[in-house]
């Protein structure tokens, strides 16, 4: 990961990765400024009006609320995202659901004048959507479970639909590890 611009040709790159957390590639032309995966909307890739997706993993696609919220908060317009088409209503709906959860958590507090912990509570399960599973099996036991097995279950087989290398079986194993995760801390806080 460098914080600086490469200068590659006639192009300025600014490359952001960290392998399986986030990826973001912002290359400056003579043209428009490009950006290549959104894993995390780095400061350079707001200027960009023109974001390409290569696949849908997380560390891909999940900045993409952040960088549209960040152009808007800049008065920018809004910019244009492509992606493979089997993505096109996954990101729409992700995009769609911030929007939303951000926005009623906003009037919630606007209203009582103070955070809404429901509204937090649903924050934080969205964001283990970008952790793999083996990462929420070692949260639950450092900090036991926020969630029910079966809020688990679900963000497990999400996790397994967005990568389709993930056999079947292995999915069984890790809802099996996460049945011992939850019995171990359920009979270990009852002790």
């Amino acid at each position: 990961m460098t914080d600086e611009w490469l200068k590659i040709g006639n192009y300025s790159v600014f490359p952001w990765s960290i392998s399986g957390v986030e990826t973001c590639v912002v290359i400056k032309t003579n043209g428009p400024t490009l950006t290549f995966d959104l894993g995390y909307s780095c400061r350079s890739s707001v200027s960009s009006n023109l974001v390409f997706f290569s696949h849908g993993h997380m560390d891909h696609i999940s900045g993409i609320a952040q960088h549209a919220a960040k152009r808007s908060l800049y008065g920018m317009k809004p910019a244009k995202y492509y992606s493979p088409v089997h993505l096109v209503e996954p990101l729409t709906s992700l995009c769609k659901m911030c929007r939303n959860l951000f926005a009623i958590q906003q009037n919630l507090t606007n209203i009582t004048m103070a955070r809404e912990t429901d509204l937090d509570h649903a924050r934080q399960y969205y964001e283990l959507l970008y952790m793999n599973p083996d990462d929420v099996l070692s949260l639950i036991v450092e900090k036991g479970p926020d969630y029910s097995y079966t809020e688990y279950v679900s963000l497990f087989q999400l996790y397994q639909k967005s990568h389709p290398h993930i056999k079947p079986a292995n999915l069984d194993t890790l809802l099996h590890k996460l049945e011992e995760v939850m019995n171990k801390t359920q009979n270990g806080s009852s002790a």
